[in-house]
């Protein structure tokens, strides 16, 4: 590609990274407001965001195979219109069931984003750049994830929640026409071979079930649900073996550690890491006193954290050895984890500024060199389900360390909300959840480590 034609991707790119995560944060902040105007209950309301999130999982290897058949540039811009529209067309919805409904298919069109993201830019860039332009990518997602809760709250309580909605499809308009000006839209075979349509239907029935089953893990059809999807997963694992054209290839686990280990260390990095944020916010809150507002002004530090050094990870992961980098970044993380498990009721806020920093920091330098190391372990044939397969890594992995932590509360707390009466309660769970944490993520960072290939290596 020219050289004009890759900036436009990145920023393509880069811009529907941001937009996701902001739209996600945005509206879980604008929830309340949402839920008294349209009358809705508190299942209601946990709806609109396990079927969000559970509608980007289902379709992402089904996207990404579609993308190595077909390429990827039309897959990306067409979700990328329906996107805008659908999220348009949801500043305009006056009852819950339409709201929850358009979320579903907001999540289906985010799966078309976000699956081919990395092989687009693995493709537009080579080796010696990739890392720097997957960091500024990711880059994104952290400045989403930042400027969700504190713009949101502004434009809800301002001009309300509906303008949250209208305002985001900006940055996604911005992509959809750089997306057009750098991206192929052709629609044209590039690999041999059928689709595979009875795994995409056991994939997506497998994820979609156990990512709302995750979602609802502490009601008594959650676990039905979760169990449901985990089989049909291991069905979807069996198909795949004796499938002719499989929608994932299991080769590419054996003999490529970077691509096998990189997705399982993907995986146990979101699982540790995700539930700092919400186990943090609830502390500031009730153990220390603190407004909404405040707690969030203080919780920033960490996604601003990635924000700044992500670049930096990724110019750095064009030319150091991407596994130790990675190491090395999952290694601050378990500590920042490891850091948060000290906390008492009298821990000091500096003590909290450490653990975000950390964790922050640590996320930073393991998030693109990884994600690198992978994209770059396949051949351009495999972009499409790589790409998809690090996506399906974070989901899984931010829903296995929010099951933790629910089954964690549900044996400590039982049903009773968090209080100033019981936060002894609550630390003890707070601690209980990041030591496991610690656990899980001391494995991880050997595995890191480990993820070099024997050609490497030899």
């Amino acid at each position: 590609m020219p050289r004009t034609d890759k900036r436009s991707v990145l920023f393509a790119i880069t811009a529907t990274q941001f937009a996701v995560p902001y739209m996600v944060s945005g509206v879980a902040v604008a929830l309340p407001v949402i839920g008294r105007e349209l009358g809705a209950s508190a299942v209601d309301l946990s709806l609109v965001e396990s079927s969000y999130i559970a509608a980007v999982a289902m379709l992402l290897l089904p996207a990404g195979r579609l993308c190595d058949m077909f390429g990827g540039g039309l897959i990306f811009s067409i979700g990328l219109a329906l996107y805008q529209v659908i999220t348009f067309a949801l500043g305009f919805v006056h009852d819950m069931e339409h709201f929850v409904l358009l979320r579903l298919l907001q999540g289906f069109a985010g799966s078309m984003m976000i699956s081919p993201g990395m092989a687009l830019l693995t493709e537009a860039y080579p080796r010696g750049e990739r890392g720097k332009a997957i960091g500024i990518s990711i880059t994104g997602v952290y400045l989403g994830i930042s400027a969700g809760p504190f713009l949101g709250g502004i434009i809800t309580t301002t001009f309300g929640w509906r303008w949250l909605l209208f305002t985001g499809v900006i940055p996604c308009l911005a992509a959809l026409w750089m997306a057009v000006r750098g991206l192929p839209l052709t629609f044209r075979r590039r690999v041999e071979g059928g689709f595979d349509w009875l795994g995409s239907i056991l994939s997506a029935s497998g994820i979609g079930l156990a990512v709302f089953g995750s979602s609802t893990f502490d009601e008594p059809h959650g676990m039905h649900f979760l169990w449901a999807g985990l089989a049909t997963l291991i069905a979807f694992l069996l198909w795949e073996r004796l499938c002719a054209h499989p929608l994932l290839d299991l080769r590419l686990f054996r003999g490529n550690r970077p691509f096998s280990f990189g997705c399982l260390v993907q995986y146990i990095n979101y699982t540790a890491t995700f539930g700092v944020t919400f186990l943090l916010s609830v502390f500031l809150q009730y153990g220390k006193g603190m407004t909404a507002q405040e707690a969030g002004t203080v919780l920033v530090i960490q996604p601003l954290t990635m924000a700044v050094f992500s670049p930096l990870a990724g110019r750095l992961s064009d030319t150091m050895d991407s596994h130790k980098l990675a190491g090395t970044g999952m290694f601050v993380s378990v500590v920042g984890v490891a850091l948060a498990s000290m906390i008492g009721l009298e821990t000091s806020m500096w003590h909290i500024v450490a653990v975000l920093l950390c964790v922050g920091l640590g996320t930073a330098f393991f998030s693109t060199p990884n994600m690198s190391s992978i994209m770059g372990s396949v051949g351009a044939r495999h972009l499409g389900v790589a790409s998809a397969m690090t996506a399906v890594m974070r989901t899984v992995g931010m829903t296995s360390g929010m099951i933790l932590i629910t089954v964690v509360m549900a044996r400590l707390l039982g049903d009773a909300a968090v209080t100033e009466e019981n936060i002894t309660l609550y630390m003890q769970a707070l601690r209980t959840s990041l030591m496991t944490f610690t656990a899980i993520g001391i494995p991880g960072i050997m595995l890191t480590f480990m993820a070099v290939s024997r050609k490497e290596t030899a």
